[in-house]
């Protein structure tokens, strides 16, 4: 979570009432609400809950009224309800639902602000609109895409309008001078604009500098001030370019603001930069910028808690509405509440002793109440439900915890522990601040806790599987340490650097997967070609079989994203071991996808470009240069993620070229998705090419993002199996990743090249 406690302090005379605008009335997350929360215990209460369509949109709160976007599966909709019962007043027509991809569920994601007895908005296509509070009755709106120009980020137009005075000032993202644009707020005429940079989804902010009433705003490419009544610039500071920027500015007190969110080198990881706006003390005109400090200790979430009264108020990723003192002695909750059964982006609001929460199906009010009665023999604590737990309860009830811990540590002939199969207990053993662990048991891009027994150095957590699992993990030390477990040997590759491993006893390892150390291996040959359909060069790695230079046609295996396929699952290694033994001699072309193109070509927009260069350029290109098998039989094609979705989609449309298609873990969160399924279903009774599917029980998952890979694998083989094609799909007691996928790559190698004996 973003702790904003540090930004307790606001921002002079540009305080308003209510929770009418971005980031509250201060800009800074929190608001004056002295004596909102009893000493001592306190409880959190449901005020009214009513079911909210798709949307990620922030909740403006003024006057009695509650205002947030939705979706409703078809039309994007402002509405606006009674903020004491919950009761809908009126809803406003935004235009059609944004809809839903690569992960998100759709629909507006901007917050309405409120301003004079004005609702003001923008839509995820661009409709800017301005209603009234009373009736939501239009008063004007205009699509700044089609008017100035302005370009949309990946998942819709975002930003939040910032009312100043008489102006509505919007980062519209446009070129030649119309990113920047100030607006009439009561009629939307342009008054002026300036700026080329693009915008993805930040917000801008009114800040009091020096007496000087200015707009701080963050672009993807800097950071800036602006005069609000002539959009004159006032300083600007370079960022670090990011292709859809999500950095907020968050103002303090004294002429300083914290910059949040900002990439680092490290994935997922935020920086978050003090910086000071002063006037120069030379005689020159202007302002200066300056950094104070920079940290990642902060670490992020799209839905930042807000401070109220000494506490943090959060909704968390599970659903929990939760207050937490604002203290850097550590986590100290003091109350919680089940509001939905998922939380969101989008943080609280605030108003009237009203918390304003919603996700995509959930619109709720929570106050604070009395504490609620405890039931003594829930309380009571639990049986151990395993030998691990019940060292932790003996080392907490012992006089000398280290001597315990040292013993149980020795006894140990492995790390982490499995216990019987049924549970893994990941420890980790040093003088840290904190710990967390991700992994193919949690949710993806999700970090646990690790619990620490109290008068020790020894950290842990336990988790449920099942036999012959395998698992994949890494720890995160001190928020900013992300490192494979120190006491544990087994590694796999990943994305960026090597994870941990974990097997059951039930998990075998196959035959393949040993070094080879034959005499016979194959060779790597390469080429360049030039993609005219894709207007780029793209690498190829061909894998030639030991005695190649015979005569002898040979079956051909294409692979998408090949160069993981050459350095995460060390494949040729698999092949070298497989050839002769288990499969037929193979041609492999390693198909290198170059970089920043993936998302474009594997499920983007130009997803039939790219089948179009495998088949009308690759594939005659290989034909020329080696000796393939023509026959479609005896040629296959495979890819992971999105790749299968490729890959599938390849050989569905050209059945003549590819006898055979394999899709491992398939990611259908994507533009073309869906067209693959409408290809499946028109493709008549399937042909002859067969198909082999496999996902993973411990599978890339995200609720919150709409993301199953195990889910859109199932579809596929689902939507195959009732088009007619031959399909042979199941589910693997495995991790997602490459410790898993090339164990998979084996199998399918088996199923299409059967050695003939």
């Amino acid at each position: 979570m973003v702790l904003i406690a540090v930004c307790a302090a606001g921002a002079g005379d540009v305080q308003a009432s209510g929770w009418s605008r971005w980031l509250g009335p201060n800009h800074d997350g929190t608001a004056a609400a002295v004596g909102l929360f009893p000493a001592g215990s306190f409880g959190l209460e449901a005020v009214w809950n009513r079911p909210l369509g798709i949307g990620y949109s922030g909740i403006a709160v003024q006057d009695g009224i509650a205002v947030t976007m939705f979706a409703d599966g078809e039309i994007d909709w402002l509405t606006a309800g009674e903020a004491r019962t919950g009761k809908e007043l009126w809803r406003y027509e935004i235009g059609a639902m944004y809809a839903a991809h690569d992960g998100s569920e759709g629909g507006p994601v901007g917050m309405p602000v409120i301003d004079d007895g004005v609702v003001y908005g923008l839509g995820a296509k661009g409709q800017l609109f301005a209603v009234k509070l009373k009736d939501g009755k239009e008063i004007w709106s205009l699509r700044i895409d089609e008017k100035f120009g302005a370009r949309a980020p990946d998942y819709g137009f975002t930003s939040t309008p910032l009312l100043i005075d008489d102006l509505l000032f919007l980062q519209a993202g446009g070129d030649e001078g119309r990113s920047l644009i100030g607006f009439e707020k009561s009629n939307g005429k342009l008054r002026w604009s300036v700026g080329d940079d693009m915008v993805g989804y930040q917000s801008p902010i009114l800040v009091d500098f020096g007496r000087t009433r200015q707009i701080v705003a963050v672009t993807n490419s800097r950071v800036l001030g602006l005069d609000p009544e002539k959009g004159e610039l006032l300083w600007s500071h370079d960022l670090d370019e990011a292709e859809d920027g999500y950095a907020t500015a968050v103002v303090l007190d004294g002429g300083s603001f914290l910059l949040t969110g900002q990439p680092e080198s490290k994935a997922y990881d935020l920086v978050y930069t003090l910086f000071e706006a002063k006037k120069k003390k030379d005689n020159t005109e202007g302002w200066k910028l300056q950094e104070a400090w920079a940290s990642t200790h902060l670490k992020g979430s799209l839905a930042t808690p807000v401070l109220l009264d000494g506490h943090l108020v959060i909704f968390g990723n599970d659903g929990n509405l939760v207050a937490v003192e604002a203290s850097p002695e550590g986590y100290i909750e003091k109350a919680r509440v089940k509001v939905s059964e998922a939380g969101t982006y989008t943080y609280p609001s605030y108003d009237d002793g009203l918390f304003f929460v919603r996700n995509t199906t959930d619109f709720a009010a929570i106050s604070v109440g009395m504490a609620p009665s405890v039931n003594t023999a829930a309380a009571e604590q639990a049986e151990p439900r395993n030998d691990f737990e019940r060292f932790v309860r003996q080392v907490e009830q012992a006089d000398d915890k280290r001597l315990l811990v040292d013993d149980f540590m020795n006894a140990q002939i492995g790390f982490p522990i499995v216990e019987n199969d049924r549970w893994v207990h990941f420890l980790y053993r040093g003088d840290v601040d904190d710990i967390a662990i991700s992994g193919t048991m949690a949710e993806f891009m999700t970090e646990d806790v690790m619990e620490r027994i109290e008068g020790t150095d020894l950290y842990y957590i336990s988790y449920s599987i099942e036999p012959g699992a395998r698992l994949e993990y890494q720890f995160n030390v001190d928020f900013e340490n992300q490192q494979p477990d120190p006491m544990n040997p087994r590694r796999v590759a990943a994305d960026d650097g090597d994870l941990s491993e974990v097997i059951t006893s039930g998990w075998r390892s196959p035959g393949y997967l040993r070094a080879y150390q034959g005499e016979q291996p194959g060779k790597l040959d390469s080429f360049t070609m030039t993609s005219e359909i894709l207007e780029s060069e793209r690498s190829v790695d061909v894998y030639l079989p030991w005695g190649y230079d015979d005569d002898e046609r040979y079956p051909l295996l294409v692979l998408e994203e090949g160069q993981n396929w050459l350095g995460k699952a060390h494949l040729v290694n698999t092949l070298n071991q497989m050839i002769g033994r288990k499969i037929a001699p193979v041609i492999v072309a390693f198909l290198r996808q170059p970089e920043g193109t993936e998302r474009d070509e594997l499920g983007g927009e130009k997803t039939a470009e790219h089948i179009r260069m495998l088949t009308e350029e690759l594939l005659p290109r290989l034909e020329e240069k080696y000796r393939i098998r023509s026959e479609p039989a005896a040629r296959a094609i495979a890819g992971i993620g999105s790749g299968a979705l490729v890959a599938t989609y390849a050989a569905v449309e050209r059945p003549d070229l590819f006898g055979h298609a394999a899709g491992l873990s398939f990611y259908l969160a994507n533009p073309e998705a869906a067209g693959l399924l409408d290809a499946i279903a028109t493709a008549g009774d399937g042909d002859e090419t067969a198909f082999w599917i496999a996902w993973n029980l411990y599978e890339i998952r995200r609720e919150e993002w709409n993301v199953d890979l195990a889910r859109d694998s199932r579809r596929v083989a689902q939507a195959l199996d009732s088009g007619g094609f031959t399909v042979e799909s199941r589910e693997v007691v495995d991790s997602a990743g490459w410790g898993g996928w090339r164990v998979r790559a084996g199998e399918f190698l088996e199923r299409f090249y059967p050695l003939k004996r």
